[in-house]
């Protein structure tokens, strides 16, 4: 409760929905969004979640209701990339880096899969940065098809073709393997 600090709800994640942390209790940060508390994470748990794989839940962040699942990545490891949301074609989209080496998006209401787009072969611990519909993010680790480490990318978000946006750019050898990118002018 922003007024008083007493707690409204809480969920422990390992407990009740299987979250994985890795070494150094790699987890990820939680976004709020509206009337959504949005965390994603590697977790494996039961029924539908039995199979590990990169997931997202959305409460409602007044009750700790769940509103929404959404699995936009495969499980490959844990990772540290925390969601962004931005708005493009009309949609507000939680673009975040993966498990599985992928950037990806999801329609925040409702947690449906946009577009994924991988281009790492480890988890993907940087953070996106969005600039209108261009998506810019960056990976330390082997890069596909190639024998370099290292790759940013920027993506034009807007235009998708086969569940993948439009590479505008790569640039391989840059080892932004931590560290998200920042726009300037």
């Amino acid at each position: 409760d922003g007024k008083d600090g007493k707690l409204v709800w809480q969920h422990s994640m390992g407990e009740e929905f299987g979250r994985i942390s890795g070494y150094g209790g790699r987890v990820t940060s939680p976004i709020v969004d509206e009337d959504l508390a949005i965390l994603g994470m590697a977790n494996s748990s039961w029924g539908d979640q039995a199979k590990p794989a990169n997931r997202f839940v959305a409460f409602n962040k007044r009750t700790g209701a769940v509103v929404w699942w959404s699995e936009p990545a495969p499980f490959a490891g844990t990772y540290y990339s925390a969601p962004v949301i931005a708005t493009i074609n009309g949609q507000r989209l939680l673009i975040c880096g993966g498990s599985d080496g992928s950037v990806f998006a999801i329609k925040v209401r409702t947690g449906e899969p946009v577009w994924h787009y991988v281009f790492s072969l480890a988890p993907i611990n940087s953070s996106p940065v969005v600039d209108g519909n261009f998506v810019y993010i960056g990976q330390g680790e082997e890069t596909p098809g190639t024998n370099v480490q290292g790759r940013v990318v920027c993506l034009d978000a807007s235009k998708t073709e086969k569940g993948q946006p439009k590479v505008v750019w790569k640039v391989d050898g840059i080892k932004a393997r931590y560290a998200s990118p920042i726009i300037h002018e």
